[in-house]
């Protein structure tokens, strides 16, 4: 599909969507530059995608470390204050930066196939769906095989780790296909649904920007971030069971399956009296089980641990974003800085 045609699904999608809420269309790009499919080039969208996560990364950094390490049952704060709030920021930004550029510019390409396959949409419940849809392929597409060693580096770092310690942990520790495996299922788990939310909530809004507007007498501009902030903030506090639980994966399963487990102690007699002591390692299977155990024994209440971090990371995170993303591509538009896409 050609970015002329993606952009008139996405155009005809809001429009009869808007119709059947009972609400104008709205025209041209609305807030943060992917809600309209296909109005710029793949590669535009890719750099918009890499600078907008980088921006967010930075910023919003120190909020995530502490949120893992609460979840983590440590203390939020250590010696090292708010310099080693920013350990495996690296990490981070090796993984968040393609990742957003590769989603955001799937995500769109996605929505616009998916909007003109389906037709007219005639009812906001089927518009919805189509959203669901496409933000649910577009994350699990960037949930790639380079993101998750990544981003399992860097909640162990974020814990405790060095960077060197973590990566031999990986590198020279058993079974590490399968805990990246078990790795990569957690984190879809985590991001389908939360993307599926944001920008199903992102379209949702995107109705009444105008009316926002005129109500709250304030630029275009602050509305379109007050949005980023609402879907993101929502989409986080929904999505944090999910979240709980693939950071227990990435920061105990390495443990459970790499050091001896005491209930496991093996006592062999020799011939000549002395005892060999040997201890069984649980494997992945196992070490996943006991997680989930302690994950449901936590109860409901358990299982919101850090539900105000990841919302304070998400809401203004989002807004950053969001806006980034869009002013890059507003001021590539502006100045007629266009990269070609290859055909």
């Amino acid at each position: 599909v050609g970015t002329t045609a993606a952009a008139a699904a996405g155009t005809a999608g809001a429009a009869s969507f808007a119709a059947a809420a009972g609400v104008p269309a709205l025209p041209g790009v609305m807030a943060g530059g992917i809600l309209v499919a296909g109005t710029g080039g793949m590669r535009q969208d890719l750099m918009a995608g890499c600078v907008a996560a980088f921006m967010m990364t930075v910023v919003m950094y120190p909020i995530d470390t502490i949120k893992t390490r609460v979840q983590s049952g440590q203390k939020a704060m250590t010696k090292g204050g708010i310099k080693d709030l920013y350990r495996g920021i690296p990490f981070a930004l090796l993984r968040r930066c393609p990742e957003m550029a590769v989603y955001l510019s799937l995500y769109r390409h996605v929505r616009g196939i998916v909007m003109d396959s389906a037709g007219v949409i005639a009812h906001p419940l089927a518009a919805i769906t189509h959203w669901l849809v496409a933000g649910t392929i577009g994350a699990a597409i960037a949930v790639s095989a380079v993101r998750v060693p990544l981003e399992l580096l860097n909640k162990q770092i974020q814990t405790g780790l060095t960077a060197r310690q973590a990566l031999q942990k990986l590198i020279k520790g058993p079974n590490t296909k399968a805990i990246l495996f078990v790795t990569w299922v957690a984190i879809l788990w985590r991001d389908i649904p939360y993307a599926a939310v944001q920008f199903a909530m992102i379209h949702m809004l995107e109705l009444y920007i105008y009316q926002a507007q005129a109500f709250l007498g304030c630029p275009l501009f602050f509305v379109q971030m007050l949005w980023g902030a609402i879907a993101g903030g929502v989409a986080g506090f929904v999505t944090t069971p999910f979240d709980l639980f693939s950071n227990q994966i990435m920061t105990r399963l390495q443990s459970k399956t790499n050091d001896p487990d005491p209930k496991n102690l093996k006592i062999d007699m020799r011939a000549d009296g002395t005892a060999k002591i040997s201890y069984n390692k649980p494997g992945v299977l196992q070490g996943f089980r006991e997680i989930f155990a302690d994950f449901y024994k936590e109860g409901f209440r358990g299982m919101w641990k850090g539900v105000w971090l990841r919302t304070a990371f998400f809401a203004p995170g989002t807004m950053v974003f969001y806006t980034t993303y869009e002013t890059f591509r507003a001021i590539c538009h502006a100045f007629g800085w266009r990269v070609p896409d290859m055909h």
